[in-house]
């Protein structure tokens, strides 16, 4: 209940922010840039370091049943637990994006499929996710806060 209360206050400021500022068009560079982010989050090679030079020092991220994960510490620890006995094959998706003088919000899913480690069996599942990118100085992008959850796969 404290969780689903935080994300509709995190999301309503989201949309706070987004509403005091102009919406601009998508920028090429801003999908081609959020999508090497996403790239980066389906390489299950990379480390839980290499993974966090596409956060912001102060990213959050909202994954289900859990308490929330706040700043590097917490994602490097999240990341590294999350990878431990599955493996794992994803795609991440780009449902919507829109563009904000500072911020761009990303609506999007995750297919694939988790096998845990000793299981021939490979599952599929699939997230909605909403992601929400900070401008840097530099132009450049960096996750900032994520939001997902579990979704029924079609058909069920």
């Amino acid at each position: 209940m404290v969780l689903r209360r935080f994300t509709g206050v995190l999301l309503f400021s989201i949309m706070a922010i987004a509403g005091c500022q102009t919406s601009v068009a998508p920028l090429v560079d801003d999908r081609e840039q959020v999508l090497r982010i996403l790239a980066d989050l389906d390489n299950q090679s990379l480390t839980p370091e290499e993974h966090l030079e596409n956060y912001t020092v102060d990213a959050v991220i909202l994954p289900p049943d859990v308490v929330e994960v706040r700043g590097h510490e917490a994602i490097r620890q999240h990341l590294a637990e999350a990878s431990q006995g599955v493996q794992l094959d994803m795609k991440h998706e780009i449902v919507e994006l829109t563009s904000f003088t500072d911020v761009v919000v990303v609506q999007g899913r995750v297919v694939g499929t988790a096998q845990p480690d000793g299981d021939p069996n490979a599952y599929p599942f699939e997230t909605k996710n909403v992601l929400t990118f900070q401008r840097q100085a530099d132009g450049g992008l960096k996750l900032w806060k994520v939001i997902f959850n579990g979704a029924p796969l079609s058909g069920e």
